[in-house]
């Protein structure tokens, strides 16, 4: 084989990676290449293998399509298929809403803490599974939940809840472990509670 140059193998094994999107271990485009004008008799030299290859790592890369850069998703936390809706607060309400597969008794002003939802500091959100809207005046319960009813909430903080020692023992095994775990919280500020008349 014509490979001999370490310097090189490396320089050509970078431009292959670099248009095929693969690391340089991967690209093992150099032997069937220099194998074949090694079997037709001829001798290329250092600068002509170097010039063929990255002509074929410019093709490689005008061949390759590039992928669109995808758009912020949105801060709105409700499901996909959600009609626009247009509710009026409810004075003097609570509800109760489903958030990361727990339930809460939520009014305006409250302030709950749920498992960390994909949204960032200050961002308003709705939650739409609302399982009970209820006021002096009336009681509305879903079944389960309750299309015509939504709950605004802010995002106040992302953090971690308080360290649980987990602490494990093995009596005459010499075994002892003691670990800490903090999980990811979302501390939400609980806003207006709509419904709507009609869908």
């Amino acid at each position: 084989l014509i490979v001999r140059s370490r310097g090189w193998h490396s320089e050509v094994n970078m431009l292959l990676s670099r248009a095929l999107g693969r690391p340089a271990h991967a690209v093992s485009m150099l032997r069937p290449l220099t194998g074949m004008l090694s079997m037709r008799g001829l001798s290329p030299q250092l600068p002509t293998t170097l010039s063929l290859a990255r002509s074929f790592t410019t093709a490689a890369a005008r061949s390759i399509p590039t992928t669109p850069t995808p758009s912020p998703s949105s801060t709105t936390i409700s499901s996909p298929m959600i009609p626009p809706f247009n509710g009026t607060p409810v004075p003097d309400s609570f509800a109760v809403v489903h958030v990361s597969g727990k339930q809460y008794k939520v009014t305006k002003g409250d302030t709950i803490m749920t498992d960390k939802l994909p949204a960032a500091v200050g961002d308003a959100i709705i939650l739409d599974k609302v399982l009970m809207v209820g006021t002096k005046e009336f009681t509305a319960i879903g079944t389960p939940v309750l299309p015509l009813a939504k709950v605004h909430a802010i995002i106040e903080e992302q953090t971690k809840t308080e360290k649980v020692i987990v602490f494990k023992k093995k009596r005459r095994k010499n075994y002892q472990r003691t670990n800490g775990f903090r999980s990811m919280v979302t501390v939400l500020r609980i806003g207006d509670v709509l419904m709507a008349e009609t869908q």
